[in-house]
């Protein structure tokens, strides 16, 4: 088995997980692809579609919680990648518990979003729907994922044993521009539990991290607590708010926006800082 030419016993262990995640998908021909345009789910259709030759339809759930700016990046990492890629539109946020943004909200949420996107895969021809959950994502508190076993939908990398940074090799070792993408999440993970979602509150969020991608910052998560906005950028980003002009400009900006105070969190991006036991602000 080979990536772009490159043979893959120069990595033994990952040539061998490789050949797990294939078998598993052998009666398969054509295959629908959850996707959001990262490295997951992106090497995953790659792979499906470039290593495999399956018939693959990249299918993105397109909602109040996922920016514009990630549908853009879906669509060029699509484009790269020569996928058949299909937006699904839902609104999770009609659901009651998805709104009230308890604990358990990923997993309705989850729920929601997969089971439009099963239906879909079904109409277009799909033998399975697949999804780019890695090995360690099942080692974590995930509550969507008891949504996806429900539903009957496979997580093939999860299932060859891949590591989020073998799979981060893998799309290096193909080419793929997107292995070094930054990890991203749904825009409710911005709000701390217990605080309804709406989507005025989400478009804010969006809005208050879109400047810092305009002005360069590597990661980014605007993490809301009432008046109190808290961003966490990657710590290679922190003198840019040294620079009194960039300081005032994102002061003024997130004012406009409501907020009345602007925190900077020096422990830079930490991902599910919301929730951490104890890590909200009163």
């Amino acid at each position: 088995m080979k990536l772009k030419g490159m043979d893959l016993s120069q990595f033994p262990g990952l040539k061998e997980k490789c050949r797990r995640m294939a078998e598993n998908l052998q009666p398969c021909t054509t295959i629908g692809v959850a996707f959001s345009g990262g490295v997951d789910s992106g090497f995953l259709a790659w792979f499906l579609r470039h290593i495999l030759s399956r018939r693959v339809h990249a299918l993105m759930a397109l909602s109040p919680l996922v920016s514009d700016r990630e549908k853009r990046l879906a669509r060029e990492v699509a484009e790269q990648m020569d996928l058949d890629l299909h937006f699904v539109h839902v609104n999770p946020l009609l659901q009651q518990e998805v709104r009230e943004n308890s604990p358990r909200r990923c997993y309705f949420c989850k729920h929601v979003l997969m089971q439009a996107l099963r239906e879909r895969a079904l109409h277009l021809g799909c033998g399975t729907l697949v999804e780019g959950s890695h090995a360690e994502d099942l080692q974590s508190h995930r509550p969507g994922h008891s949504a996806l076993k429900e539903l009957g939908i496979a997580s093939p990398l999860a299932q060859g044993g891949l590591t989020k940074g073998e799979v981060r090799t893998l799309a290096r070792a193909a080419g793929l521009s997107l292995w070094s993408r930054p990890s991203q999440s749904c825009l409710a993970t911005r709000v701390p539990h217990g605080v309804e979602l709406s989507r005025e509150l989400l478009q804010i969020i969006e809005e208050a991290e879109n400047i810092l991608w305009e002005r360069g910052c590597r990661q980014v998560r605007v993490r809301v607590h009432e008046h109190l906005v808290r961003i966490e950028v990657d710590p290679r980003d922190m003198p840019l708010f040294l620079d009194g002009g960039f300081r005032e400009e994102i002061l003024e900006f997130y004012n406009k926006l409501g907020f009345l105070h602007v925190a900077l969190d020096l422990a830079g991006f930490h991902s599910g800082s919301m929730d951490k036991k104890g890590g909200g602000i009163p």
